[in-house]
């Protein structure tokens, strides 16, 4: 996102998240609070996690891990609401030069500090599981580009231990 973005009410940018994680053509939610804690350091993005979390969870858009040292994203209070919606994560790196490739690393260490098992990191499937989950993300890839409209975010409930409790939030999409 633009760095003018960033600093967009919590509102518009909470809706600009669900809009993208809803998009059929969206397989992860990147650098979900922008922020970077090393060098020129950048404030995170406000943005009403519960929803934005829901949706990663309602749409299956996984949540990125993001490796690299400067940004550590989602910080880890994020991280763990949402695994709180049962959202899957990708590591990745956010390597910009091969010797970057060895921050893969520290984004398995959160995990496994955080207990994601395995099968809730997409980047741990098998090629073919791989292409299966992006294929069948909620069958949103049925859906054309052109004919997408994001839906309308509703204010989740808040999840409680037994796992999440979106039973009233209806994430519709509408096409056109």
């Amino acid at each position: 996102r633009p760095a003018s973005s960033r600093k967009m009410p919590a509102e518009q940018m909470t809706r600009r998240m669900v809009m993208a994680v809803a998009n059929p053509h969206v397989d992860i939610l990147g650098h979900c609070t922008g922020r970077q804690i090393v060098g020129t350091p950048r404030a995170p993005s406000t943005f009403d996690a519960e929803i934005v979390f829901a949706a990663c969870a309602q749409f299956n858009t996984a949540v990125e891990i993001n490796c690299r040292p400067e940004r550590q994203d989602p910080p880890d209070e994020l991280l763990e609401l949402a695994l709180d919606w049962d959202c899957v994560v990708s590591i990745d790196t956010d390597a910009h030069a091969p010797g970057q490739m060895e921050w893969q690393i520290s984004g398995c260490d959160k995990a496994v500090k955080h207990g994601i098992a395995d099968d809730a990191i997409v980047n741990t499937k098998s090629a073919d599981d791989l292409l299966a989950w992006v294929e069948g993300a909620l069958g949103r890839r049925d859906v054309p580009l052109h004919a997408y409209r994001p839906p309308t975010p509703i204010r989740p409930a808040t999840p409680t231990a037994g796992g999440p409790a979106w039973t009233e939030v209806q994430a519709a999409r509408r096409m056109g």
